[in-house]
Order: structure tokens, then sequence, then C-alpha cells
């Protein structure tokens, strides 16, 4: 009896932390993504079908300006929980409104590579990569320069 609730409180708790860890990998949206939000039956409110680009960036600021409802902070929220917010607040001029969000592009974060390496400046990391894993440390823009002359 003993094993029995053991091994029943042992598959409740992984289970928990099954769930707990799948909603720690939603992605997490950033300055600079791009947007596709599509409104069924609002092609005016939709991006513009079999398009790249799309009126709907996340600014610097980590909001989106959408029509009728002006500004929304997306700062630290998942694609689920803005689709929803977005939903909800829509549900003011539309009645139960459908929405649909994607990410076409994922924002960059600037990173400034400064020191004795070969190639000093400023890189745009896409948010999936780190630093070592960029085309540009492969190709040792990371290794340090040589010395100019020795010194003893």
């Amino acid at each position: 009896m003993k094993k029995t609730i053991l091994a029943l409180t042992l598959a409740l708790s992984l289970q928990g932390l099954a769930a707990a860890s799948a909603a720690d990998n939603d992605y997490i949206m950033c300055p600079g993504d791009q947007l596709q939000v599509v409104v069924y039956g609002h092609e005016d409110l939709s991006s513009p079908p079999n398009s790249n680009t799309t009126p709907y960036t996340v600014r610097p600021d980590g909001k989106v300006t959408f029509p009728l409802i002006g500004d929304i902070d997306v700062t630290g929220k998942t694609v689920t929980e803005f689709t929803r917010q977005l939903e909800a607040s829509l549900a003011e001029y539309l009645v139960r409104p459908q929405v649909s969000v994607n990410i076409l592009k994922l924002g960059t974060t600037r990173v400034y590579v400064l020191g004795e390496v070969k190639k000093p400046g400023l890189y745009e990391l896409e948010k999936s990569h780190r630093v070592l894993e960029m085309p540009w440390a492969k190709r040792k823009a990371l290794q340090k320069k040589p010395p100019k002359r020795k010194s003893f």
C-alpha cells in the first residue's frame, strides 16, 4: 500500500514538472520581432497575406501598435499571452474575435566586440544564438591579434 501511494505521488510530481518545463520553453517576445497577425474575417486588421513584410514589429520599447487598440506592451510575454491579450482588447470592438499570431523573424541583440581581437566592432546576434556560436566566432574573429613586437 505504501509503495502504491509513493509511486502515485512520484508520478503526479513528475507530471507537474513536465508541464512546468513545457511552459518554460515558450518563446518570449523581444524587440525587433516581426509578427504576422491574422484576425479572421477582418483582413483590414491582419498582416498582408503572402508577404514577408509586416506592419507589426516589436519596437525597442517593447510595444506593438495595433489598429483600434493602440500600443500593447509585449515585454516578457509569450506569443500565446500576447494572442489572448489581443483577443480580449479586440472583443471591445468585434464579436468573438479569433486571432492568430506568428513570428516571421526573430529580433536581434547587438553585441560589441572590443579589445585584442581580429575584427572588433558591432555584430547582431539572433535571439536563438550564443556569442560563441556565431559565424564570426567560428572564423576565429575572437582570437587575439599577434603582438606587434616582442618584449622581454
